[in-house]
């Protein structure tokens, strides 16, 4: 019986010393998106969890944030925001001015359309002088979506864009 027990605890400590070698801290978020579905219901929108991202509720402030760090075998850093303030008036679908960019450090190197949970919306997105990326999507006055992150992640930012879904109304 106690070998049993010991063989039991050997191998599931070395299951976890494998898992924090290749995934780092990241399959904590795995492990904490499971029983949620990965996903995240705000608004009427559905947001899928990307794999390996953690969720980040500020609904005091109407901000979800989704984020992601680097490991082993994950060479990914992220953080994507979902904003559903009101933005003031003249602030939603406009690029940082080139004085702006300047004076924070950005250079914008793209704009594209996207479209999250049936919402069309304008991207504009900007590098640093260390080759990060910041994009900024404008969905209306109520909704925005910001990235910051590496270049290899900015594919899930569309793709989790590209997932959201709108819920269906309670009547």
């Amino acid at each position: 019986m106690k070998k049993k027990g010991l063989l039991s605890s050997v191998i599931l400590m070395t299951v976890v010393i494998v898992d924090m070698a290749l995934f780092g801290p990241q399959i904590f978020a795995v492990l904490f998106e499971l029983p949620h579905g990965f996903h995240l219901d705000v608004h009427g929108i559905r947001l899928q969890t990307p794999m390996f991202y953690t969720t980040s509720t500020g609904s005091a402030y109407d901000e979800y944030s989704f984020i992601t760090m680097p490991s082993p075998t994950r060479h990914k850093n992220a953080s994507i925001t979902v904003d559903f303030k009101k933005q003031p008036p003249g602030l939603a679908l406009q690029p940082f001015s080139t004085e702006m960019q300047q004076k924070i450090g950005l250079r914008q190197i793209k704009q594209r359309d996207a479209v999250l949970a049936g919402r069309t919306g304008d991207c504009f997105e900007y590098v640093d002088e260390f080759g990060m990326e910041s994009i900024q999507c404008f969905f209306g006055s109520e909704l925005r979506t910001r990235f910051s992150g590496s270049p290899n992640a900015v594919d899930d930012f569309y793709a989790f864009m590209s997932k959201a879904e709108e819920l269906p109304r309670k009547n």
